[in-house]
């Protein structure tokens, strides 16, 4: 029995392929990868993201909009203020996998791939 969908027939899920390579396209930006480790800590305004982050907050709020449209992050009014948050902390867990990854291929901390 199929592990995960990469050990089963190539072909036979292209929905999932497609999904699987939506979610690496939006984890290959080092800006959204910071704001997930920032929320991995807790909900946090735009303006608490940009300053630990240190980003203008149009830049944040651009990568805010790519997290929410892949549904990895959800926006929360509290009083005068917008709060984000990870949807779901099983993303920690596929980052984590990447990060062992690297770390085992000795890739890790070594920039862009060739």
């Amino acid at each position: 029995m199929p592990v995960s969908s990469i050990d089963a027939d190539p072909a036979a899920e292209p929905p999932i392929r497609h999904a699987e390579a939506a979610l690496c396209r939006v984890l290959s930006d080092e800006t959204r990868l910071g704001m997930l480790a920032a929320l991995a800590a807790g909900p946090l305004s735009v303006t608490e993201l940009c300053r630990r982050l240190d980003l203008p907050q149009s830049t944040a709020s651009r990568h805010l909009k790519v997290l929410r449209d892949r549904a990895l992050v959800v926006a929360t009014r509290d009083a005068q203020r917008v709060l984000y948050r990870l949807r779901d902390h099983h993303l920690l867990k596929v980052i984590a996998a990447l990060d062992r990854y690297l770390v085992w291929t000795g890739s890790g901390g070594q920039g862009a791939a060739t």
